[in-house]
């Protein structure tokens, strides 16, 4: 949080200028979200993503969202911002968050194959907190306690059912 300009370079055709921040970075497949707690970052988009060289200021609470596939990107101001950094506690906070959203977090920060043996239970919800892990059968056997699931692993593969 000093006061230093530095840019990050995500190589994915945005840039992230950065002015004495506090932020999260997440990049997920073809899309990136920041969220701006302190601070301002300055958003550049290359002219080959988006048809057109662009940026944005963004000021604190609010949140940028960017597709490299569809070449599309959004700010906006979430209502709770305190979710998108909760996991530097070592939690996730739910509100009313579908299993799918929460199993594709676990795919993407794991590297494990999700499975489920019932495609209905992908839009169960939970709210409140849940223990985050570097485990990933840990972090498995939270998320089937709270969608009372049963879990099977096997090499990456974790099916619930």
């Amino acid at each position: 949080e000093s006061n230093e300009k530095f840019l990050v370079n995500h190589g994915n055709g945005m840039v992230v200028e950065v002015h004495g921040t506090a932020f999260n970075l997440n990049s997920r497949g073809s899309k990136q979200q920041i969220t701006l707690k302190s601070g301002s970052i300055n958003l550049l988009w290359d002219v080959d993503m988006i048809g057109g060289s662009e940026s944005f200021m963004m000021k604190p609470g609010q949140m940028a969202q960017f597709d490299n596939k569809e070449h599309q990107y959004k700010v906006y101001s979430p209502e709770n911002l305190v979710k998108y950094y909760s996991w530097t506690n070592g939690k996730l906070l739910l509100d009313q968050t579908r299993l799918e959203d929460i199993l594709s977090i676990i795919r993407e920060s794991h590297g494990v194959e999700v499975v489920l043996a019932d495609p209905l239970s992908a839009t169960k919800t939970a709210s409140g907190s849940l223990p985050v892990s570097n485990d990933s059968r840990e972090l498995t056997e939270n998320i089937a306690a709270l969608f009372d699931l049963e879990i099977e692993m096997v090499g990456k593969q974790v099916r619930f059912k």
